[in-house]
């Protein structure tokens, strides 16, 4: 007997097999794309951080991050030892990029010439995820991303 070839049992298995993987991969794939989005946002807020902290220590000058979470623009702003704005030199719309991200808090952030911040940072969620732009106000300004939830 010439065994070449497959059965048909053989061949439903992997129908079946290959039915349920594609099933798992549709299903998870909008948490998947949930969790790109929001981790790209959590990215983009953080490397403004960075970049106005940095300019913060360079140029010797207090700088605030303005967030406003209605709309999730934030502008990076010279401010004086007040508070006062003296220049905005970037505007920022996270909403622009990232439509979906609803911003649940945010706090302005003020960095002084040493690096160091006032507040805690800004919380942002798109579905059941939510990621946190940490900023440390101890005394080091270290900016961080985590996982948390809304407050």
């Amino acid at each position: 007997m010439n065994n070449k070839g497959f059965t048909l049992m053989e061949l439903i298995v992997t129908v079946a097999i290959i039915a349920v993987l594609a099933g798992l991969a549709f299903f998870n794939s909008g948490s998947m794309r949930n969790g790109y989005t929001i981790r790209a946002a959590a990215r983009q807020v953080y490397g403004d951080l960075q970049k106005v902290r940095m300019k913060a220590i360079k140029e010797g000058k207090r700088l605030k991050v303005d967030f406003d979470g209605t709309t999730g623009a934030y502008s990076l702003d010279i401010v004086d030892s007040d508070g006062a704005l003296i220049e905005t030199f970037m505007n920022c719309d996270l909403k622009g990029n990232y439509p979906a991200v609803e911003i649940c808090k945010a706090d302005d952030i003020i960095f002084n010439p040493n690096g160091s911040a006032s507040t805690d940072g800004i919380y942002m969620r798109l579905g059941d995820r939510v990621k946190r732009v940490y900023v440390s106000s101890s005394g080091t300004g270290n900016i961080r991303i985590r996982d948390e939830s809304c407050p």
